[in-house]
């Protein structure tokens, strides 16, 4: 479940990453307006694209999700959506 303050972290990954709304919408493949209202609370994002964000900007769902645990994933593992609390692999 997600809190109502997602759309500050949205900003915040934003503003970390440097980009633009027109540019953090580009690398989503959505529309700048669709990052706006995400970003001032008029939109939820749906669970595909929290998953994107997570996987392109390397942030932990639950983070993001719920403002939980570190802000960056420790590990990017696309076969779960636990991406923030995976452990590495070791070869």
């Amino acid at each position: 479940m997600t809190d109502n303050r997602i759309s500050e972290r949205l900003a915040e990954i934003r503003a970390l990453v440097g980009f633009s709304q027109a540019e953090f919408a580009a690398k989503l493949g959505i529309s700048q307006a669709h990052i706006s209202d995400l970003e001032s609370g008029r939109r939820k994002p749906p669970q595909p694209l929290r998953i994107a964000i997570c996987y392109k900007f390397a942030i932990n769902i639950k983070w993001l999700e719920d403002g939980d645990g570190e802000r960056i994933a420790k590990t990017l593992d696309p076969d779960t959506q636990n991406m923030g609390d995976s452990k590495p692999s070791e070869q």
